[in-house]
C-alpha cells in the first residue's frame, strides 16, 4: 500500500502598504519526516512571521493518500475517528 502525503502550509502576513500585504507558501513534505520538517518550518518561517507586530499567520495541513489496494475497514474507521478527535474541518474517504 503506497501513501502519498502532500501537506499545504499557507503563510499569510500583513505589512505596511509599502511592503508585502500577503504572503503564501506551499511545500511538499516527506511523510516519513513530517514531524522534523514541520518543526523546521515552524522555526524558520512561522516564528519570524509571527514576530511582526500586527501579523496574522495561519497554517493548514492537507493530507492526500493514494491507496491502490484500497483501505481496510478497520484502518478507515480508525482514521475517521482520529480526524473527528483532532477536529479536522474536512475529511473524506472515497473511491476513485
Amino acid at each position: 500500500m503506497a501513501f502519498l502525503f502532500k501537506p499545504f502550509y499557507p503563510i499569510i502576513v500583513s505589512y505596511s502598504s509599502s511592503s508585502w500585504i500577503r504572503r503564501k507558501g506551499r511545500v511538499d513534505l516527506d511523510a516519513t519526516r513530517l514531524a522534523r520538517d514541520a518543526s523546521k518550518i515552524a522555526e524558520e518561517i512561522v516564528q519570524h512571521l509571527q514576530s511582526i507586530l500586527g501579523s496574522s499567520v495561519g497554517v493548514e495541513l492537507e493530507i492526500n493518500a493514494e491507496l491502490p489496494n484500497g483501505m481496510p475497514e478497520n484502518v478507515q474507521r480508525t482514521i475517521l475517528e482520529n480526524c473527528r478527535t483532532l477536529k479536522f474541518k474536512r475529511f473524506s474517504v472515497g473511491e476513485k
